[in-house]
């Protein structure tokens, strides 16, 4: 049995809810780049994708 802990796959509007945010700051994310294969991804890949991209504001 695998023990190690999943990251929960999340829609836009959960992960727009775990950052605090409105949901189109996702879809602005998504537009500047940020890949989310399936329309879902993880709360770690978003905040290190943020991390390495800190004015992704400026791509759109």
């Amino acid at each position: 049995m695998n023990t190690a802990k999943r990251e929960q796959l999340l829609s836009v509007k959960e992960l727009a809810w775990q950052l605090n945010r409105h949901p189109n700051y996702v879809y602005l994310m998504r537009k500047a780049g940020f890949p989310m294969p399936g329309n879902r991804t993880t709360l770690k890949d978003a905040v290190d994708w943020l991390a390495e991209n800190p004015r992704w504001r400026r791509l759109i």
